[in-house]
């Protein structure tokens, strides 16, 4: 090796122990107020600890351990750069885990606005492996956002390259918490999945502890705020008084909505406008985690009504998944058409004649410009991936894996962008066609 190739390398060496030397323990924060596209992507380069403990697509082992590393942005002009900066990564993700192109959450050392959105200290790298279009995730929740749903994610196309391999598009985003500028609640605010997760724990120092099951509707309930298991450290007893306060709360929205008269109480104690927006995107994207019951999230400010949202996950929506091609099958498909436990749960909300009103209402204005806007905004990204060769590249590092899984050849962007527009217009003749069925049965 050459003297000055040798100095280099002690030069980064040094670099790296310079920045790790005064790590402290980070607090989490959360996302933006804005979702316009930038006309470059950004690009974010990460290096671990001297390549002992590798982060790339075929040697991730953990969702739980954090790797220590350096992390820099290339802005390209269009954003802020970030110069050498040390973070803390892990991969993370359920059933995307075990895809070969891998999600990671960051820790930055101190709270940091990264491309314009609201300063924080943790922050995710969707990868989006089984989306070919590299769509599915950001025409949903440009939807929420001009619906206006709490607490929309802001999603930033970057690409990202960890110890000098090209991973790819991936979206940049906060992560998903309640602190300031995220899902912003109170210390008496509530934030609640519905989730079948197989990952319960019997302990109650875990998150996963506060798990609980309606009996009613059987939803599964996992309680992320307040943070129990942080609160069950200080005192055991004040976390499950606490689960018990919820668990009563749920049960007696249940019992509300399970008497005949129903409809002229539950407006009360949950938000209709947010129920019949979150209903609109599902059914727009044929999002079947809303049947599944995966990642339905709903909040409470202190005082407030129990409210849809944030809206997340739709990798099993438009008719695709990892085996299946998306905005190609299902496309006139009816969400709220079988027998699982979230279909139930929801169907049941459709014997509200107030709630039709307020649906019709935000279907018609939505319909009125929101698609329009919603086409625009994804030509824009389109000519965005297009134009900067980011989606070529990407294509070049994954399609081989993505052709393997799905049995079908992935496609150039302009014809996803075809078939995402037909999809829309097909999605809006089911929605007419779903309140005209509505309105008949009430």
């Amino acid at each position: 090796m050459s003297s000055h190739l040798i100095l280099l390398s002690k030069m980064m060496v040094f670099i790296f122990a310079s920045l790790l030397a005064a790590c402290s323990p980070e607090e989490p924060l959360s996302a933006g107020d804005g979702f316009k596209l930038s006309d470059v992507v950004p690009r974010i380069n990460i290096q671990t600890e001297l390549d002992e403990q590798l982060l790339s697509h075929d040697r991730v082992k953990s969702k739980d351990i954090y790797v220590h590393a350096i992390m820099s942005i290339d802005g390209r002009g269009g954003y802020e750069d970030l110069d050498l900066t040390r973070i803390k990564i892990r991969s993370r993700g359920h059933s995307t885990f075990a895809q070969p192109k891998k999600s990671y959450k960051i820790k930055l050392p101190a709270k940091q606005s990264l491309f314009n959105l609201p300063e924080g200290k943790n922050w995710m790298l969707l990868a989006n492996f089984q989306d070919g279009p590299l769509m599915s995730n950001i025409l949903a929740m440009k939807a929420g956002y001009i619906l206006n749903l709490p607490f929309t994610a802001v999603l930033i196309p970057v690409e990202v390259t960890i110890n000098n391999q090209y991973l790819g598009v991936y979206w940049l985003t906060p992560h998903k918490e309640v602190a300031p500028g995220r899902i912003d609640l109170d210390r008496q605010g509530l934030l609640l999945e519905l989730t079948h997760t197989k990952n319960y724990s019997s302990d109650p120092y875990n998150k996963n502890h506060y798990l609980f099951t309606t009996e009613g509707f059987k939803l599964p309930v996992l309680v992320h705020y307040p943070r129990l298991h942080k609160i069950a450290e200080k005192n055991l007893n004040t976390a499950n008084e606490k689960l018990k306060q919820i668990n009563d709360e749920l049960h007696a929205l249940e019992r509300e909505l399970l008497a005949p008269d129903f409809f002229e109480n539950f407006g009360k104690r949950l938000d209709k406008r947010s129920l019949a927006q979150f209903i609109i995107v599902y059914q727009l994207t044929y999002n079947q985690s809303l049947s599944q019951l995966e990642s339905i999230y709903l909040h409470r400010k202190s005082g407030g009504k129990l409210t849809f949202g944030p809206i997340w996950d739709f990798d099993s929506a438009y008719g695709g998944s990892a085996t299946r091609e998306y905005f190609s099958q299902d496309i006139h498909a009816d969400l709220l058409n079988d027998e699982q436990v979230g279909t139930k749960f929801f169907q049941h909300f459709l014997k509200d004649p107030e709630l039709y009103k307020v649906f019709k209402n935000e279907w018609e204005q939505f319909k009125q410009s929101g698609i329009n806007e919603l086409k625009i905004f994804m030509g824009e990204y389109v000519n965005l991936l297009d134009g900067s060769g980011a989606y070529e590249r990407d294509y070049s590092r994954w399609h081989k894996q993505q052709n393997a899984i799905k049995k079908t050849p992935r496609k150039d962007l302009k014809a996803y962008e075809k078939d995402m527009n037909q999809w829309l217009d097909m999605r809006v003749s089911h929605i007419d066609a779903f309140i005209s069925e509505w309105e008949m049965s009430l």
